[in-house]
């Protein structure tokens, strides 16, 4: 069996880039509680959130911080205009 696989970047048409995204996300986000002596200590996350994952007709950025200790943050922004949604 051969597989073809076309890769095309969804956010190619987006006004709002991914660098933008974060850049929207941290500056609406206290992410205080994931740093420790100065040092972060989590990871995160940027994804697009589709119609696939939701009800939603629009497409989203959504970031996401998860902490060591399990804790979660997301904040969903318009693709459109960098609106916050969450």
């Amino acid at each position: 069996n051969t597989y073809s696989l076309d890769f095309f970047n969804v956010s190619d048409s987006f006004s709002v880039s991914y660098s933008e995204a974060v850049d929207i996300a941290l500056d609406n986000l206290d992410m205080q509680e994931y740093y420790q002596d100065g040092v972060f200590k989590g990871e995160c996350y940027l994804k697009i959130l589709s119609e696939k994952d939701s009800d939603l007709e629009d497409l989203f950025w959504i970031f996401s911080v998860v902490g060591e200790n399990g804790n979660v943050k997301n904040i969903v922004i318009n693709v459109e205009n960098g609106e916050v949604l969450s």
